[in-house]
């Protein structure tokens, strides 16, 4: 199919006026969708879905003028004004929504329009005021939008996906990105070339203009080699950094993968209710990040975040640094599940005893596996209050002891109390010697499923019930237990 109308006379009639959805998939010698004349008549027209056409290069074309009115009509601007999802994917030959039809323009001349053209999805020719969904995969743009976009292009926009789109260097200008007052939802993958969400503008008004996603709830960054920050800093004519901060205080959900050049998370100064209500981060793949929380964020996030994964990050040494942070009020932190894979670099899970600045009581569920350089799990103060604790998995790491030894307690016999703990598992732990390196004794009275194997030490350790004796450090069993 090379045409949807062949009649000039049918493209002009009110052929359309009902239509709501049109899906068009594999029609690889059509080479647009509308012609200009058709496209004032689609009034009811809410989803567009295009896939896998090999030709078409834009959706709204224009016929030849041939009269006064025709040509003064085609300069006039067309609203799609109940259009609310556009879907375009492999279109390998796609330039933009609109193009112009110039008979008189030569050959070479059309190649360079067609090349600037090819910068930016949108322009003005096209608007789309309720837009809602918008779906991008396998589009060769370099631009969205184009920089003289308004905020009034976005402002109904609830989802935007972006996949497999890799000459695009930036998804908004920060002035653009300002008129996202509805977006819940954001997901980029595979975009080789992005350098960054929000584009640094220049010029003082807009360099240091106060980003914000007001109602963001999902944002996810996966497979964008190019991009080495989620907020970027804003360029400022002041040497020092007095922008204003960047806020996404409804972010639940913060999934970044195989970002090879991400070296920090948080650029810019955040606002102080930045991330408030984050409940799921997860990193993987980022292998020059060396710092998931700096010392400003780490007490806000921690008050919000149930769910923490970190994984396959070459770089990572501490995920809580807790001795660089300056906290006027204990902070009661919601994590429930925190789980550590492939962080050969990883020295510490907290990088001090956290006591009497931040504690754990929430923690359900912990799992470290394939951390070579990791020598112990807890401070003494966390194991003591991990009373939801119902999972702890350690397998294929260089732990010593997963306890590390607390200040206060180098004498005193330690009791650590796991009440809900039902399922320990130990594996591959080719160092470890003790649970905790002093007198203790532990209460298991849930504990169902007990595994410990492939540890090289075991002929060092006991694992017994009742108090250890007075010889320590040698003879005090691994697991000390008073009750199981």
């Amino acid at each position: 199919m090379e045409k949807i109308c062949h009649d000039r006379d049918l493209q002009g009639a009110a052929s359309f006026n009902k239509l709501r959805i049109i899906t068009i998939e594999c029609c690889h010698q059509l080479k647009n969708l509308f012609y200009l004349s058709v496209v004032k008549q689609l009034l009811q027209l809410q989803k567009i879905t295009l896939r896998d056409c090999e030709i078409i290069e834009v959706i709204v074309a224009e016929e030849a003028q041939v009269t006064v009115h025709e040509i003064e009509e085609a300069a006039t601007k067309i609203e799609l004004g109940q259009v609310q999802s556009l879907r375009l994917e492999k279109l390998p030959n796609f330039i933009c929504l609109s193009q112009e039809k110039n008979s008189s323009i030569r050959d070479q001349e059309r190649s360079q329009l067609t090349t600037s053209r090819r910068r930016s999805l949108f322009n003005e020719k096209v608007i789309f005021r309720m837009l809602e969904e918008l779906e991008l995969t396998d589009i060769k743009i370099g631009k969205i939008w184009n920089t003289s976009a308004t905020t009034e292009c976005v402002q109904k926009l609830a989802k935007l996906s972006i996949v497999s789109c890799c000459d695009l260097k930036y998804l908004f200008t920060s002035s653009l990105a300002n008129g996202l007052v509805k977006l819940l939802h954001l997901e980029v993958e595979d975009c080789k070339s992005l350098r960054e969400l929000i584009a640094t503008e220049s010029g003082p008004e807009i360099g240091n203009c106060d980003v914000k996603f007001p109602p963001l709830k999902r944002l996810s960054i996966i497979n964008c080699p190019e991009l080495r920050g989620v907020m970027v800093k804003s360029r400022s004519t002041n040497e020092a950094d007095d922008a204003q901060p960047s806020s996404m205080n409804n972010v639940e959900s913060l999934t970044l993968s195989d970002l090879k050049n991400l070296q920090i998370i948080w650029h810019n100064r955040l606002s102080p209710d930045s991330f408030c209500k984050l409940k799921e981060l997860d990193v993987r793949c980022c292998d020059n990040l060396m710092t998931i929380f700096t010392k400003d964020t780490l007490g806000s996030f921690l008050k919000s975040i149930e769910k923490l994964a970190i994984l396959n990050c070459a770089s990572v040494e501490e995920l809580f640094k807790v001795g660089e942070i300056n906290l006027k009020e204990l902070v009661q932190t919601q994590l429930r599940n925190l789980s550590i894979d492939d962080l050969p670099s990883l020295k510490h899970v907290w990088d001090k005893d956290p006591e009497g600045i931040l504690t754990f009581h929430s923690l359900e569920a912990v799992i470290v596996s394939r951390c070579w350089s990791i020598k112990n799990v807890f401070p003494a103060s966390v194991a003591r209050s991990l009373k939801q604790l119902q999972k702890l998995k350690l397998d294929n790491c260089g732990v010593e002891e997963i306890v590390a030894m607390g200040r206060k307690e180098i004498d005193a016999v330690v009791k650590f109390v796991f009440p809900q703990l039902s399922d320990l598992k130990l594996m591959r732990l080719r160092r470890l010697r003790y649970f905790y390196p002093r007198k203790h004794t532990t209460l298991w009275s849930k504990l169902k499923k007990l595994d410990v194997f492939y540890c090289n030490r075991a002929d060092e350790m006991e694992i017994r019930n009742g108090q250890g004796g007075p010889d320590f450090p040698i003879g005090q069993p691994f697991l000390n237990m008073e009750e199981v």
